[in-house]
């Protein structure tokens, strides 16, 4: 089988393409120059393509050509094209993966949905914006395996963005007794490679995987979160919880089996 990704999130579509690889398919990971600050794609061997973006949309449209399943991710502009230049002779996938669904009024995406053979979603909290499928967000855990060097200071990384502050994380674990001090951290400013980021998980004890959308917590796992469970760091989560162990759903190995299902499944009837 022949897979085009065309964009990446947080390195999902290159986790995907290495275990893919290993079943035998051959996959190519689509994605522009200047948007990897983590070097997530040299990491997998992967390249990003040096194009201005109107030529990299362009481009987008004429790559699928050589492929027989388009995985696009986040980009639902390119569905209605794609089905217009390629017709049904392409198996189209539509992965949503957070904040362009949440900030995309329905109306506007509804035609890429509906055109679309699947449209997935890596979080349970998205579910309520469509008639869509869960697919969990995989970790790679070749790289991020349990160490035995956790720093034991009861102290948790939290990275703070979107809708959380600081004030609500302790306020949040204060309701549920949890008695830990906050390192929080501007992840993204920290501009930690890929390769270093279990290293960077384990320098304290703890991490907090909350994600909060208009001041609600929302049912779903950051990617962050899951990597720190792959290390055995505890991970307080949205059910108010530690875990200290990644989830089986999360095994690479099992999103991906969970993925071939979805791509040889009839091709859906369009209303």
């Amino acid at each position: 089988m022949r897979i085009l990704h065309i964009w990446d999130q947080a390195g999902v579509s290159c986790v995907l393409a290495k275990y893919q690889r290993r079943l035998g398919h051959e996959v190519f990971v689509f994605k522009k120059h200047g948007f990897d600050p983590f070097d997530i794609l040299p990491y997998y061997g992967d390249k990003a393509i040096t194009l201005k973006k109107t030529k990299y949309a362009m481009k987008s449209l004429l790559v699928p050509e050589n492929y027989d399943i388009i995985h696009i991710h986040d980009l639902w502009q390119l569905v209605p094209v794609i089905r217009a230049l390629w017709g049904d002779k392409k198996k189209i996938i539509l992965h949503y993966h957070g904040t362009i669904l949440r900030r995309t009024p329905k109306m506007t995406r509804m035609i890429a949905e509906r055109i679309a053979d699947e449209v997935l979603v890596s979080t349970k909290d998205l579910l309520q914006y469509g008639n869509f499928t869960y697919l969990p967000n995989p970790v790679d855990t070749e790289l991020f395996n349990k160490p035995s060097n956790i720093t034991m200071n009861n102290t948790a990384s939290v990275t703070i963005k979107g809708d959380m502050t600081e004030d609500a994380v302790e306020r949040i674990l204060s309701e549920h007794h949890v008695d830990v001090k906050l390192d929080p951290t501007a992840w993204k400013a920290q501009k930690v490679p890929y390769a270093r980021m279990p290293e960077n998980l384990v320098r304290n004890q703890y991490f907090i995987d909350l994600f909060l959308y208009k001041g609600e917590v929302q049912d779903a796992h950051t990617l962050t979160g899951l990597q720190a469970m792959a290390l055995g760091v505890g991970t307080f989560c949205s059910d108010y919880k530690i875990h200290y162990a990644l989830p089986r759903e999360h095994y690479p190995e099992n999103v991906v089996n969970q993925l071939e299902r979805i791509y040889d499944s009839p091709l859906k009837v369009k209303i």
